[in-house]
């Protein structure tokens, strides 16, 4: 599409009004609320717009269509005014393979039951909506709104809570333990007694709009207010709310909302004709508390992380180019996906007291439960992400190809949580094409694979050592300085093991059109 610089001013009638925005956003959300995941670089979107999509993500520094603002602020400067809408069709699959953990293994707090079975499913759909206003050769304005987001339900599991505790044991339904008693138990029941199939749904839906300056013909700035709209549905943890810190706020509650107000700044940059330079920068979005899940998410706060995008578009010849991006996403800034799954310290401060209902002053210390400021957490770190694109242009036609590599946040990775949020893919390849229908119009299309990622990790809850405190553990105890009886959760050869794995397929489908005017 040509990058011409034209003079077109906002008419009436023009656009979407502000009852349409609302209307596309409460849709956008309830599309996105469907129980599944999407080839997502944790909880971010490899790429926006089908040209995007089309190579792995790459493309900060292309210069195609309307959905370039939604990353780059900046590009609504040098492209004429125009919109694009796009549908985004994921498939994913996931799930998980435990083993059985070994028979001289006495005694277990929480195992999987020895199987292989699936914890993604279902397909979902993402809309896309995106566009340029040109007031002037300098200057321009638009809207944007997209979703992201990942979701998991586990089926067909069940799980075993307590063995080899007298009185505690308890085979439950569901991965988690969240259902009835699959066996009669001689004491209390372990199990949730609730949801059966555990699964979360976080979905975050970013509307913004933006202005974008040109000062000189080879450089734009941009900037974009957002508001993040976020949702957060948890289900089948209720045999794990008794070790949280507010036990009624972990599971089972409904969709729960939260907003957050942020912006995006952009730049780009066009020294010479066979060069693009593009970057932009979101810092930390802070969203409102997620009360009715409190008891799981550290603080109630889900926010969005700050990320860093720097891409380059080089002109090979008038009918080839290359795109090389790197994407930073601190998902370190976000203290529940930051924080490592410390077993040790969750068992001896926090789920053996409870569990066998010790009540001696020193052996719990709320702080180490589920959404205590020193609970566990998923153990994700910051990703620096790779991206390379390749674009072809003939006749009417343009292809594209491209390949991303660094996209799993996962860094400590636990059986419990990883199993429950499976972002373990890593790389993306991506094909897709467009079409000119008309010099207005043109039809896209992209197919993307996130290619199968894999994660052994260990159940450290399923083979444990009980150790009793002698003489002096007693007296530290009754002083409030130390535990009757702790378990050793360390690594050896008897526990269980998990297979975790994740792959999607996504098609995604384009129109992107300029308005009557725009040359």
């Amino acid at each position: 599409m040509a990058t011409k610089i034209v003079d077109t001013q906002w008419g009436n009638g023009q656009g979407l009004t502000r009852r349409r925005w609302v209307r596309l956003l409460a849709t956008l959300m309830v599309t996105l609320s469907a129980e599944s995941g999407q080839a997502f670089n944790g909880l971010s979107m490899p790429g926006l717009g089908v040209n995007q999509v089309g190579m792995a993500g790459a493309g900060t520094a292309l210069l195609s269509d309307s959905a370039a603002t939604l990353r780059n602020p900046a590009a609504g400067a040098f492209l004429q005014s125009g919109s694009t809408w796009d549908l985004l069709l994921g498939l994913p699959t996931a799930g998980y393979s435990a083993s059985a953990t070994a028979d001289d293994s006495r005694f277990s707090l929480f195992e999987f039951r020895p199987g292989t079975y699936r914890s993604v499913y279902m397909a979902a759909a993402a809309p896309t909506l995106s566009s340029i206003r040109r007031v002037s050769d300098r200057w321009a304005w638009g809207l944007g709104l997209y979703g992201a987001g990942l979701g998991s339900t586990l089926i067909d599991g069940s799980a075993n809570i307590g063995r080899g505790i007298p009185t505690l044991s308890s085979e439950c339904q569901g991965d988690f333990a969240g259902g009835m008693a699959l066996t009669p138990t001689s004491g209390s029941s372990q199990c949730g007694l609730g949801t059966e199939n555990a699964g979360i749904q976080a979905t975050q839906v970013i509307s913004s709009a933006y202005l974008s300056f040109r000062p000189w013909s080879w450089m734009a700035v941009g900037a974009a207010p957002l508001v993040v709209t976020e949702q957060l549905r948890i289900r089948g943890l209720s045999a794990f709310a008794p070790y949280a810190v507010e036990e009624d706020r972990v599971t089972d509650r409904g969709y729960e909302f939260s907003w957050g107000l942020g912006y995006r700044l952009g730049l780009h940059l066009r020294p010479i004709d066979e060069l693009d330079f593009g970057m932009s920068y979101q810092p930390r979005v802070q969203m409102t508390t997620l009360e009715r899940y409190r008891g799981v998410i550290q603080g109630g706060n889900l926010d969005v992380p700050s990320n860093l995008n720097f891409g380059l578009h080089l002109k090979l010849s008038p009918n080839q180019s290359v795109m090389v991006d790197l994407d930073e996403i601190h998902y370190s800034e976000v203290q529940v996906l930051r924080s490592s799954p410390d077993l040790q310290e969750f068992v001896n401060r926090c789920l053996l007291p409870r569990l066998i209902r010790l009540s001696v002053a020193g052996q719990e210390d709320s702080a180490y439960c589920l959404g205590g400021s020193q609970g566990p957490g998923f153990g994700w770190g910051d990703t620096t992400i790779f991206k390379i694109g390749y674009e072809m242009r003939a006749d009417r036609w343009s292809w594209r190809a491209g390949y991303s590599a660094g996209g799993s946040p996962v860094r400590i990775p636990d059986a419990v949580m990883t199993t429950l949020v499976p972002a373990v893919v890593d790389k993306h390849l991506a094909v897709g094409a467009s079409w000119a229908y008309s010099p207005r119009l043109n039809i896209g299309l992209a197919l993307s694979y996130a290619i199968q990622g894999h994660e052994r990790v260990r159940n450290g809850l399923s083979n444990i050592q009980l150790e009793t405190s002698g003489v002096s553990g007693i007296v530290g105890a009754l002083l409030g300085d130390g535990a009757l009886l702790q378990a050793d959760v360390g690594r050896d050869a008897s526990d269980q093991t998990v297979d975790i794995y994740m792959d999607t397929w996504e098609l995604q489908l384009g129109l992107s059109w300029t308005l009557p005017g725009a040359r």
